[in-house]
């Protein structure tokens, strides 16, 4: 029997403010036939219009030129030219149908983090995907974030940052090892920081030794630490 849980937790966090949660879902097609990602829904033509309406959106993006990604949890990428009126789904080299998140580079190029394939990048349009997984440990992508220092990654394995001239991930710093990154934000004194799934908020700040946990008022109804975190934004006020 499938169970669901969801934990859901406000909070405020000195100048980091947000909303968290954690959920499990449902993975895979265990049983069932195949998923051919060139189709939105079963007897699809690739590239035909794809009625979303009953499909389970996991993340958002836009693109150059107004293009709206929306990925999906088991139903690939879809993109639209025209505001969300109308979508075609644009899956071509994307192996994992599971998207958790996607972004958009500094380039236009669009990346997707998926359930267990890792990541994947477009710099077409969303016509051609390429795994770009170099360096990572694990390829649960929970997390997508850009920043002025490029693209991180929030992973099974806490967080990477791509080094763009390699094409190769790294890990940030240690301290988040074989620890499930959800959430990903940074301020604007340059501290990073990490939602996690079983561990709380942690933060980081260049040269310094790793990630810190922190506690101080992260506190659920019941007094209880909060440990899942899903969502972290940064209130810029």
């Amino acid at each position: 029997m499938l169970r669901h849980m969801l934990v859901l937790t406000a909070f405020t966090l000195g100048g980091l403010q947000g909303f968290a949660h954690a959920a499990s879902f449902p993975g895979g097609s265990e049983g069932g036939a195949p998923l051919n990602l060139e189709q939105g829904h079963p007897g699809q033509e690739p590239g035909a219009s794809a009625d979303i309406g009953n499909t389970s959106i996991q993340a958002l993006t836009a693109g150059s030129g107004g293009v709206i990604y929306a990925g999906s949890f088991g139903m690939g990428i879809f993109r639209s030219a025209d505001r969300g009126g109308s979508w075609t789904s644009a899956n071509q080299g994307l192996t994992d149908p599971f998207v958790l998140c996607l972004t958009t580079g500094k380039d236009g190029a669009i990346y997707a983090g998926t359930f267990r394939g890792g990541v994947f990048r477009s710099r077409d349009g969303g016509k051609i995907w390429q795994p770009v997984n170099k360096g990572l440990k694990r390829l649960e992508i929970k997390a997508l974030m850009m920043d002025a220092k490029g693209l991180y990654a929030g992973t099974g394995d806490g967080v990477y940052l791509l080094n763009a001239a390699q094409d190769q991930w790294k890990v940030v710093s240690t301290g988040l090892d074989e620890i499930l990154v959800h959430a990903l934000a940074r301020t604007d004194d340059g501290t990073l920081y990490a939602g996690t799934s079983g561990k709380g908020v942690h933060s980081y700040k260049e040269r310094s030794t790793g990630w810190t946990r922190l506690r101080q008022g992260l506190r659920d109804h019941e007094g209880l630490v909060e440990n899942f975190i899903r969502v972290l934004a940064v209130d810029k006020e």
